[in-house]
């Protein structure tokens, strides 16, 4: 089962997709995309009943409005094997006790505030806000934009009451792989993986991350806690790297899809203490497990 965003969700869904007899990602949508450590931490809490969290939030966590608490199937959230855990970032959103997915907030709260407005300066300003204020954690000028935003948001609705909220009292916060695996790790009951996160490939194949050190701290990570690690752009660069980018350098292919989720899975069986050595001989070993 997979923590993570697109590039761990993606190949997987195509091994879901391909192989009826295995179940590699929920149906049903109980485990969304997430980014950070946090974000997988209020997850897990959410679902297992430990946590509630507001539904006019869940737009903006990530969640989708009819997830709701299940303490029956805490801490493992689903029948699932083992996890996959692949944190994108260190930087995180709070707000008022809350970890806030950065995607879903621009969706929700960025984009609207500069459409509404014929001002250009009210989009660079909200996106000033956001990019450094918050992701930057750089609180001068979050203190000095949140207000002025906050004022421009029209409306006397809940949700425009919230929007005002956000940018009046949202925060950056940094939280350290090591840390957030040893909040998250206790939280699950079956085995887990770490997948390192990449941003972007250059046109000359080499990988990128962002922030420069994530991919550092991940794998020390896994060696302090004792955590295996699987890096797809190892198995990128091994499948060609302009056949399996598309042309923004940042999203896979189709055509690279199923063979990594394969070789994703062949990775779960090994530390696991399976034996299988190809994608579709790991995914067969899988569902014998089950």
């Amino acid at each position: 089962m997979p923590f993570g965003g697109c590039l761990v969700h993606g190949p997987l869904k195509a091994v879901d997709e391909a192989v009826g007899q295995v179940r590699v990602t929920p149906r049903g949508g109980v485990l969304p995309w997430s980014f950070t450590l946090g974000e997988m931490i209020q997850l897990v809490r959410v679902v297992g009943g430990d946590l509630t969290l507001p539904r006019e939030l869940k737009t903006m966590t990530g969640v989708r409005a009819n997830v709701e608490p299940s303490p029956a199937s805490r801490p493992g959230l689903s029948p699932a094997d083992a996890f996959l855990i692949e944190p994108n970032t260190t930087a995180e959103m709070h707000y008022r006790g809350f970890v806030l997915q950065r995607a879903r907030t621009v969706r929700a709260l960025i984009e609207p505030l500069a459409d509404s407005s014929p001002d250009p300066e009210v989009g660079a300003m909200a996106r000033a806000w956001f990019e450094r204020g918050i992701m930057l954690r750089d609180e001068p000028l979050r203190e000095e934009l949140g207000p002025r935003l906050a004022a421009l948001v029209a409306g006397d609705t809940g949700e425009a009451d919230l929007h005002r909220d956000v940018f009046r009292h949202a925060r950056g916060a940094e939280r350290g792989v090591e840390e957030g695996l040893r909040d998250l790790l206790p939280l699950l009951d079956k085995p887990a993986g770490l997948v390192t996160s990449t941003w972007r490939y250059m046109p000359g194949g080499r990988p990128m991350h962002w922030p420069v050190d994530l991919r550092d701290h991940v794998l020390k990570a896994g060696q302090t806690l004792g955590l295996p690690v699987f890096e797809p752009w190892r198995f990128v660069k091994a499948f060609g790297v302009t056949k399996a980018m598309a042309p923004n350098m940042t999203h896979y292919r189709k055509e690279v899809l199923l063979p990594l989720g394969e070789a994703l899975v062949a990775f779960t069986v090994g530390f696991l203490g399976g034996t299988a050595t190809s994608g579709a001989s790991a995914t067969h070993a899988l569902a014998l497990q089950r």
